[in-house]
């Protein structure tokens, strides 16, 4: 999983809001 800090940071978001 090669991404970038930013990639990173707008994935999380993601998919925490999926997991709820």
């Amino acid at each position: 999983m090669r991404c970038h800090y930013f990639c990173q940071l707008f994935y999380f978001p993601f998919f925490l809001f999926f997991s709820v």
